[in-house]
């Protein structure tokens, strides 16, 4: 109203006196695709009616596409830009799938870094969407959470169930707290690291420091339902693999394993460095299973009696075997042998 009182140089009292009994204004507000649009219109309603004035205002939001996550990170801004909706060209691979009080949080990467993208309640995750699988040309608009930039769909993701492997990115703990913008949200994995605490258990929500040779940082372990809470903290030096979360407002950098086979030994241990979707391997009393979806699994002993059959859900599970021998695993479609010492 007074853009328009403006625009004609009419004082208030004089405008209300003149047009007020006289106008009809109309208003829509509408969206569409990327654009908000408000028009207005002005009427004097006399015994001739005639449009006096229209004003349009238009807010379109600006496209952004990255070829992939380090050239969309080098776009942002914190505070963030209004009205700019990013697009990365290129696949990314899920690296992870967690719950959380907003829904679901994804980190995907891609070779040139991490994303964290979490839930959008008018354009839900797909629910077929496993750890390796490709999101192919997502958009979406930048925001936080605990600190970490975030992308917020805009569209729904097209996704590749393919279930590739994920792999690391190999790095110094001393080179992920000098660039924690560049390995934010990024899987990586950190040679030689030895965790203060050892013997004690693994607890939610707390930080276990890590060194490496002078370098120090934490291990976060913030994921709920992990499958290495309240096991007892490795001796080290270990190989860790884990998600770099970088809180942007205490500029705390840390890195949260996603299961107890990110924890690894050095020297020969038991513990994969690399685990495949589906992948599964004896050790210390436990079958250990790396289900890369909800699957059946069933276990026979040599003589083809089945001896176990459960359901696994995505990531690690253990199953304790007590009796020794051979047996065949049964996961899903993928059939392979053991031997329990």
């Amino acid at each position: 109203m007074r853009r328009f009182i403006h625009l004609f140089n009419i004082k208030n009292d004089e405008f209300l006196k003149r047009f007020l009994p006289f106008i009809l204004i109309a208003f829509v507000l509408f969206s569409a695709g990327k654009t908000l649009r408000l028009n207005a219109q002005y009427y004097n309603v006399g015994d001739n009616p005639v449009m006096v004035s229209q004003i349009n205002m238009q807010n379109e939001y600006d496209t952004v596409i990255c070829s992939d996550i380090l050239n969309m990170k080098q776009y942002m801004n914190f505070p963030f830009q209004e009205n700019v909706i990013y697009e990365i060209a290129a696949p990314i691979t899920v690296s992870w799938i967690i719950p959380s009080d907003i829904g679901y949080i994804i980190y995907a990467n891609d070779v040139s870094g991490g994303l964290m993208i979490i839930s959008n309640a008018n354009l839900p995750f797909p629910p077929f969407l496993n750890v390796g699988d490709n999101i192919i040309n997502i958009t979406g608009i930048l925001t936080q959470f605990n600190g970490n930039i975030a992308l917020v769909p805009t569209s729904r993701m097209v996704v590749e169930t393919v279930e590739n492997p994920v792999y690391p990115q190999s790095i110094d703990l001393s080179i992920m707290m000098l660039n924690p913008d560049i390995y934010e949200s990024a899987l990586v994995n950190i040679g030689n690291v030895d965790i203060n605490g050892v013997g004690l258990r693994f607890k939610p929500n707390n930080h276990y420091i890590i060194y490496q040779d002078k370098s120090t940082s934490a291990i976060n372990t913030i994921f709920p339902n992990a499958n290495y809470l309240n096991v007892n903290i490795p001796s080290g030096p270990i190989g860790l693999t884990g998600i770099v979360n970088f809180n942007r407002f205490t500029g705390e950098v840390t890195i949260t394993p996603r299961s107890w086979s990110d924890f690894y030994f050095e020297n020969g241990g038991n513990y994969k460095e690399i685990w495949h979707p589906d992948d599964f391997f004896f050790s210390d009393g436990h079958l250990h299973i790396n289900s890369g979806k909800r699957q059946s699994i069933q276990i026979y002993n040599i003589m083809g009696e089945m001896v176990n059959s459960n359901w696994v859900e995505p990531g690690v599970t253990e199953i304790k075997i007590n009796k020794t021998g051979v047996y065949i695993v049964k996961l899903g479609n993928k059939t392979g042998r053991i031997s329990v010492p």
